[in-house]
């Protein structure tokens, strides 16, 4: 649902809070007492925006809020969660999809490898929303600290980190090939997504490539000068060529840097593996560092055009800065060579 957000809340949010914190029907289910006007919100307001609370904002306007504590069953490690919705926008699954990205948010900010959430035993439509984003059963605790003195068994519900960052995967449902080449193959896929909703997803199957940065003892490096028809433009580039169907991409790349440079390399050391283009792409490009070498003899493709220059890595670095080298490859592989041996 792309029209829910979540933020933390500010000084100006106090009427839209007590538009729904007003409600008895929101307010008793989640244990605490009604604000009975608007100052009484301002005031719950002040500790919101100190306790990092969470407001979910839907089509522009905050209809609910997400808060987070240390769990009230004290041998819990983690973080305990408590949210509430504006009646209004009940049933629409915005709950769940604020809880999503809350869910992310806190595990990144905070850390935690579990956060909890419990709700009073007959408060059914709390426990089916734990449910459909993941959370599971944990246990039934007798709640004796609310606002009105009143007892509750509540039951207790646990997500852990990994078992959350699972879930996020897509499953596919159904799909159909658009195009099957020589270079790439175009899928489109039906998939269900962790929210429950399905979509679709165009997706360029690649084999994926091989890299080289070759580095010289003097600190030089290759790079080659290549048109690229994609761009209609001449890029600056390492060494690289593409992957056959499940061949070594080490092998790959010690064939490719002496084909195209006349470098045969007797070791090569993996630097990184990136994916260029994550959102539409399969493409897995690894990056290997070579420093030891013997001159051999060029061998390029009958369709290959390739002019190699030796570059001081220094002056490779400033046209990375200035924006003369383009190649995300080329970029990826000079930057993490320089943040392992260059700190």
């Amino acid at each position: 649902m792309k029209n829910v957000t979540i933020r933390n809340f500010n000084k100006d949010d106090a009427l839209e809070l007590y538009e729904y914190a007003k409600n008895e029907y929101v307010s008793k289910p989640a244990g605490w007492k009604k604000h009975d006007n608007l100052e009484e919100s301002k005031e719950v307001l002040k500790k919101f925006i100190k306790q990092d609370e969470l407001a979910i904002v839907y089509e522009g306007k905050i209809v609910g809020s997400i808060g987070h504590f240390k769990p009230i069953k004290s041998d819990l490690s983690g973080i305990e969660i408590s949210y509430a919705l504006h009646q209004d926008f009940w049933g629409l699954g915005i709950m769940k999809e604020a809880l999503y990205l809350a869910l992310d948010y806190l595990f990144v900010k905070y850390g935690v490898s579990n956060i909890y959430c419990c709700s009073y035993k007959e408060n059914i439509r709390s426990q089916r929303v734990c449910e459909k984003v993941g959370f599971k059963y944990l246990c039934e605790y007798l709640y004796d600290a609310t606002y009105d003195n009143s007892a509750h068994v509540v039951k207790y519900y646990v997500i852990r980190k990994e078992e959350f960052y699972m879930d996020m995967r897509e499953k596919k449902i159904d799909g159909e090939v658009l195009f099957n080449g020589v270079v790439v193959k175009l899928e489109k896929d039906k998939v269900l997504c962790p929210n429950g909703n399905t979509s679709y997803r165009e997706v360029i199957r690649h084999n994926g490539g091989a890299a080289i940065l070759c580095v010289t003892p003097d600190e030089h490096i290759i790079l080659e000068k290549q048109f690229r028809y994609a761009y209609d433009e001449v890029l600056y580039e390492i060494p690289a060529g593409k992957l056959e169907k499940d061949e070594d991409p080490y092998e790959a790349a010690l064939r490719e840097l002496e084909e195209e440079t006349g470098k045969k390399a007797s070791k090569l050391e993996l630097l990184s593996v990136i994916y260029p283009t994550c959102g539409y792409s399969s493409e897995k490009i690894y990056l290997y560092l070579a420093t030891d070498y013997v001159e051999t003899q060029t061998s390029f493709d009958e369709d290959e055009v390739i002019v190699s220059e030796l570059v001081p890595l220094s002056k490779a670095l400033e046209m990375i800065n200035d924006g003369t080298i383009k190649d995300a490859k080329t970029i990826c592989a000079i930057s993490t060579y320089m943040i392992r041996y260059k700190k």
